[in-house]
């Protein structure tokens, strides 16, 4: 009877350690991530959408896109504004606003090489003595670019080679879908769609609208119920001048 017991046990202890085997190599062989989508040999990609306009950017004079982030709004919803309002002329001249809750938080202008700013930047990053309402006039040369203030300076000055700015390789070689229309002020623009196809709720889809002159009309970037919107608008009569009066500062808090 004790030769039965120990062979029922040890049988059981084989069994069990089977089963722990098969558990381990279950969980050593996880699903891989699906990678971003990619073009077939001659599917249209963003890079193709960004194209379309290069032959009317070098005729625009002006630009001014206006940015948002926030949830999804619902129908008859409306919030106030969180975002920036950017101008951009042709010689190279940029105003930018910053609004948080409807209310401007910061506002720096570059022109004629030189560059100016005021706001909760300022007072946090640039001369906290200072109120926010104070101008203040930056000595470009004197600051650290890989600062906060620096990387600031170097995109209010930055060449504006298209209107859409800097695209990653991995986004503009993602393959696009024509998705209808849809008016944004005076234009009626295309709508194209691309981004992650893995169904999970939290992937990021992209829409980018252009007119018939290939010019954008607007750019959303969705992931759940939270966008980020940008809308364009070209050749607008504006003017940017600097401020009449302001704070010279001949370094920042970095350097």
């Amino acid at each position: 009877m004790r030769l039965s017991s120990l062979s029922k046990l040890s049988a059981l202890l084989a069994l069990l350690l089977v089963l722990v085997a098969c558990g381990e190599a279950t969980k050593s062989e996880p699903s891989p991530t699906p990678g971003p989508p990619t073009a077939a040999p001659g599917q249209l990609t963003v890079a193709d959408v960004v194209a379309l306009a290069e032959p009317a950017w070098p005729q625009v004079q002006s630009m001014r896109t206006t940015s948002q982030s926030g949830t999804v709004p619902q129908e008859g919803e409306n919030l106030a504004f969180t975002g920036s309002v950017q101008d951009w002329t042709a010689d190279g001249d940029r105003h930018l606003f910053e609004f948080r809750d409807g209310e401007v938080v910061n506002e720096q202008i570059a022109v004629d090489g030189i560059v100016y700013m005021r706001g909760q930047f300022v007072s946090a990053a640039v001369a906290p003595e200072l109120d926010t309402t104070t101008w203040v006039i930056l000595d470009t040369t004197v600051v650290p670019t890989d600062s906060p203030v620096g990387i600031q300076i170097l995109y209010l000055t930055r060449e504006q080679a298209d209107p859409y700015g800097e695209l990653t390789d991995d986004l503009l070689a993602r393959p696009v879908q024509k998705g209808g229309t849809v008016t944004v002020g005076n234009r009626t623009c295309t709508v194209y769609t691309f981004g992650d196809e893995n169904n999970t709720g939290t992937e990021i889809r992209y829409e980018m609208a252009v007119d018939e002159t290939g010019l954008p009309c607007q750019v959303v970037q969705r992931a759940g119920d939270f966008q980020n919107s940008t809308v364009y608008e070209f050749d607008l009569d504006l003017t940017i001048e600097a401020p009449l009066e302001g704070t010279p500062v001949s370094g920042t808090p970095e350097g």
